[in-house]
């Protein structure tokens, strides 16, 4: 380790890579600590103590409780198992030459006592609140979000988005809705932004969770550009499992579906609504149809 620190006050930019083997992650390998070991805690302090400018490069197979880590690094690179062209990619992305487009498909936890942790939970009637004199639904010691959450990603650039637009309404049991949003890269240079739409069914016959993905895009923008990014949903990526007419099946009901918008599941960027004014019946699940997605360049 002291070798380590040497040669990271030595250099004008550290690669910190840490992790765990390969061989903790998989069927039969669940621990109830998702940390690092201890000697890689003390191998990054250590050479975060050195006041270095540090890019953390994380190998691992599941999220990882990092807190600590997190809140010093100034960059953290989410690698995963990579194969033999890991070391080409990584260093693409750490040079600039490619746009970092990688979003998370899982939620990290701030805690080993917090998982399991879903973007996609069910409501309940006490909603976490950052207010601990209000008995909620939450850890007392923790904050109420994830460490980072589920579709979570940067890049380098900015993007701006304009307000979520719907070309109907309404919908019955047949037909389409186009979902639509314009999004500008505001930064200094080329990037790419992966456009995420969720949806929720706010009142239906049985709980259904505050959020479900429902379709994205990843989306190439040059400096100042503009594109509106459409996504098409048809009644059948709004079903639940119920026992509609005696019989179980993927079914739809009639009300309100709230369509969100954004660069992940607690980055909204826009609302919109629309109305399922019948009930439907289709044979496969919401989350196993893809949802078709266009992009158009906007003067």
């Amino acid at each position: 380790m002291a070798q380590a620190v040497e040669t990271a006050k030595a250099s004008d930019l550290v690669l910190l890579v840490v992790g765990e083997h390969f061989d903790r992650s998989g069927e039969a390998r669940s621990y109830t600590d998702i940390g690092l070991s201890a000697a890689q805690d003390a191998l990054a302090e250590a050479v975060l103590a050195t006041g270095q400018p540090v890019v953390v490069i994380l190998m691992n197979g599941r999220p990882l409780a990092i807190p600590e880590l997190a809140a010093r690094a100034p960059a953290i690179l989410e690698t995963w198992f990579l194969g033999v062209e890991s070391g080409p990619a990584i260093a693409d992305v750490l040079t600039g030459r490619v746009s970092p487009g990688g979003r998370l498909p899982i939620s990290y936890p701030r805690a080993n006592g917090a998982m399991p942790l879903t973007y996609a939970h069910l409501p309940t009637g006490r909603p976490a609140a950052e207010d601990l004199v209000r008995d909620t639904a939450r850890y007392r010691d923790q904050p109420i979000t994830p460490l980072f959450a589920f579709g979570h990603g940067l890049t380098y650039s900015r993007f701006d988005y304009g307000p979520l637009e719907v070309d109907h309404a309404s919908l019955g049991a047949t037909g389409k809705v186009t979902a639509s949003v314009v999004v500008r890269n505001v930064g200094a240079v080329p990037a790419d932004e992966v456009v995420q739409l969720y949806m929720r069914d706010p009142v239906a016959s049985v709980s259904r969770p505050v959020q479900q993905l429902r379709g994205f895009r990843r989306v190439a923008l040059a400096p100042g550009q503009a594109k509106r990014v459409s996504f098409e949903l048809t009644p059948a990526q709004f079903t639940l499992w119920t026992q509609a007419g005696g019989t179980d099946g993927w079914t739809t009901e009639p009300g309100a579906i709230q369509l969100m918008v954004g660069a992940a599941s607690d980055d909204i960027r826009g609302n919109a609504e629309i109305t399922l004014t019948e009930a439907g019946r289709f044979a496969a699940p919401a989350p196993a149809i893809a949802t078709p997605s266009t992009e158009s360049i906007v003067p």
